[in-house]
């Protein structure tokens, strides 16, 4: 790693921790430092050194907040999540973008990573910021519940105690809201267990 390497990196830190801080403050010259600070980390996020994209891409979650969202920041991150080499890269990637129904696929589709680091990533983001339950449906609770019974998945644990599976009510009216979590052994599938 080049010491222009390291300085990008530290840029790109720098971005997103002025971005976090003014956020907090909102005031009225906030939007233009905003779109100035996201074109400036934007062409990082795909930089040729793998450590200043994982800083641009820890960056790029701080431009995500309650009142505001950068969609050309979401976008390079929605890319790096399902192009990026990196196994670090991927991972920061799923745990910096907002969990939505833009975004809900992307995630998903993380959980069938070829790297457990990345699948356990996509899997925690889910169980720690997944708070609307309306962007999951069956598909996506079947996708995960598959996670869980599968010797690929035997060193994943999803603690879920707040998923919900009200989008399966309609096809299972009995089950009727109740928490639930999977948990994967460390041998044979058969050693996967639901707690409803």
């Amino acid at each position: 790693e080049s010491p222009n390497d390291t300085m990008r990196a530290c840029l790109c830190t720098f971005l997103g921790y002025l971005v976090e801080s003014a956020s907090e403050q909102s005031d009225d010259g906030f939007q233009g430092r905003f779109d100035v600070a996201s074109q400036a980390l934007l062409p990082r996020i795909t930089d040729k050194s793998q450590a200043v994209r994982l800083s641009a891409i820890k960056a790029g979650g701080c431009f995500f907040c309650d009142s505001m969202t950068d969609p050309d920041i979401l976008q390079a991150q929605l890319w790096s999540l399902q192009h990026d080499p990196s196994v670090a890269n991927r991972v920061a990637a799923v745990e910096g973008v907002p969990i939505n129904l833009e975004t809900i696929d992307f995630v998903m589709q993380r959980i069938r990573d070829e790297k457990q680091k990345v699948r356990g990533a996509a899997l925690d983001t889910l169980r720690e910021r997944c708070v609307n339950m309306d962007v999951l449906d069956s598909d996506h609770f079947t996708c995960i519940v598959q996670a869980g019974n599968t010797e690929r998945y035997a060193n994943i644990y999803i603690i879920s105690p707040c998923l919900t599976l009200a989008p399966l009510d309609a096809h299972r009216p009995n089950w009727r809201s109740r928490n639930w979590s999977v948990s994967g052994g460390s041998s044979a599938p058969s050693t996967t267990s639901f707690r409803c």
